[in-house]
């Protein structure tokens, strides 16, 4: 009995107990590791959670701008070589507003339209006056102007007019901005101002819209990504976010394009970009490069150029850039960065799924210019005319396309994916 009571007195081990602190961090743990499972699954497969609520979806666009955009993490608010590009953009804007400011000297007041070659590697623009002397005139005025922005002005003679003068604003040995000078008998151009009235409404007008110049800025895919309408992203190869915006854009839907660079006419003071396609190569070689920069993008629907006002003249290296394309069984797409470009009538006669640019949106870019050139392209639509507009990710750009896509739905003019123009 003794015995008995000794063993029912015996001390019971004492179970380990945790710290209050470890006791916290558990739920922590559990938290945040479904939380990561969450954003990852939700990153690579965001219909399966995402499409069925407009909250959950704006839910998931904060934790993706919040957790994936991180500059500590992942370093996607670098934008390189972006600093020289928006001070471009703003001596442009100046230019514009030092010669509207002085109007009155010049008879008829200068119009604005696009440059004849127009490849984006500089902000240009270009004046259109009525007489050779108001060129003259503006010549001055611009020029008395970039001095005092601490700019210096160089005079270039690469143009297809004899009489119209090419200026560039050069600050250190950088251009920052191009205007063109020109007299209205030697230029078949578009003005700025839309030409229809600004409250204009439509009655089923579509238009496709194009941003091209993608793969350097995760954050500006994130944006454009994001908007309802199925707007294409072309994807420059080769660059620091190439593919991670590719599968961005694939997941929400949105058509993606190879953007391929291809020689300008100023190589090599321009440089196209990694994976060019120059006027030098044989056709092996460019046949090479290009299966190259599609491998890099795989699921691509279609390919337009980057630059090229050189490379889309040439009828036999384009033959050879088509002739792969189609069989790819994918479209081209001229953006028409030089009015001479073969690209869109060699492809039509090759029996290739092709379309070409109507206008470039943002050569202004000024959210006014934008939304005119928007109002423009839906005027055309309503004509009956193929409506295809290119883009840039400027912020300016996103903007417009964040705040006034809808309006311009409520008005009768709907963006549609450019696949439906390139068959």
């Amino acid at each position: 009995m003794g015995k008995k009571l000794a063993w029912h007195r015996r001390k019971r081990p004492k179970t380990k107990k945790h710290s209050p602190i470890i006791s916290k961090i558990y739920p922590l743990i559990i938290f945040f590791c479904a939380l990561a499972i969450f954003l990852v699954v939700g990153y690579f497969f965001p219909t399966v959670f995402f499409s069925y609520s407009a909250k959950a979806k704006k839910l998931y666009s904060y934790l993706e701008k919040k957790f994936f955009s991180s500059p500590q993490l992942t370093g996607y608010q670098q934008k390189p070589q972006t600093d020289l590009a928006e001070k471009g953009s703003i001596i442009l804007l100046k230019t514009k507003k030092e010669l509207e400011k002085n109007s009155s000297l010049f008879k008829p007041a200068p119009l604005i339209s696009d440059c004849p070659q127009d490849e984006h590697s500089i902000n240009c623009l270009k004046f259109i006056f009525g007489l050779d002397t108001d060129c003259i005139l503006a010549e001055k005025l611009i020029e008395d102007f970039w001095q005092s922005q601490g700019l210096k002005l160089e005079i270039s003679a690469k143009t297809n007019s004899p009489s119209a003068q090419v200026l560039l604003a050069i600050q250190g040995e950088q251009p920052l901005v191009k205007v063109i000078l020109s007299t209205a008998n030697n230029s078949k151009t578009i003005s700025y101002a839309p030409r229809v009235y600004p409250n204009s409404v439509f009655s089923n007008a579509e238009i496709a819209l194009v941003i091209d110049d993608l793969g350097n800025n995760y954050q500006d895919a994130l944006a454009l990504s994001h908007l309802k309408p199925p707007i294409a992203l072309s994807i420059l190869p080769f660059q620091r976010y190439s593919y991670e915006t590719l599968k961005l854009a694939q997941n929400w839907g949105k058509p993606v394009l190879l953007h391929m660079p291809m020689e300008p006419l100023d190589y090599p003071f321009t440089n196209p970009g990694e994976g060019a396609l120059l006027c030098s190569m044989d056709r092996q070689e460019i046949k090479a490069h290009l299966a190259k920069a599609l491998d890099s993008l795989p699921g691509v629907v279609g390919v337009n150029n980057h630059m090229g006002s050189k490379f889309t003249t040439e009828a036999d290296l384009m033959r050879t850039v088509l002739e792969a394309i189609k069989a790819q069984g994918l479209f081209f797409l001229d953006s028409r960065t030089s009015s001479n470009s073969i690209g869109y009538s060699l492809a039509q006669h090759l029996a290739v799924n092709s379309c070409e640019r109507t206008v470039f949106i943002d050569n202004l870019q000024e959210e006014n210019a934008i939304w005119a050139k928007l109002v423009e392209l839906c005027a055309q639509a309503e004509r009956g005319e193929k409506a295809i507009g290119i883009g840039h990710p400027y912020p300016a750009t996103i903007r417009v396309l964040e705040k006034r896509l809808n309006e311009l739905e409520k008005r009768g003019c709907r963006v549609v994916s450019i696949e439906e123009f390139c068959k």
